[in-house]
């Protein structure tokens, strides 16, 4: 299967790539990259193949196939702080909603 990298923090050893034929991401992790010593950019295409992991599927013998441009790379970088992730509520922030 072949998608593109949305993010991947080398930092936490994960990030999430966007296949090409799913309308879902996938998540991968650095154990599930080929080549260990280049993890990806946001932006490269990749190939890989998708197993049913502990919480959902999940990218294995993930390889680069094409990096993206620079451009392209610091376009789609989250600022600090942010995240595509929902943010989880504190016990305070529920309360206060309630």
């Amino acid at each position: 299967m072949t998608g593109s990298v949305v993010f991947f923090n080398e930092e936490a050893r994960f990030g999430y790539i966007a296949p090409d034929r799913q309308n879902h991401d996938v998540f991968v992790h650095a154990s599930g990259l080929r080549d260990k010593a280049h993890p990806p950019q946001a932006g490269d295409r990749v190939e890989f193949e998708v197993i049913d992991g502990p919480k959902g599927p999940k990218a294995i013998d993930m390889i680069v196939i094409e990096t993206a441009p620079i451009a392209e790379r610091v376009s789609q970088v989250h600022a600090p702080g942010v995240s595509r992730a929902k943010p989880k509520r504190t016990i305070n922030q529920k309360r206060e909603l309630t």
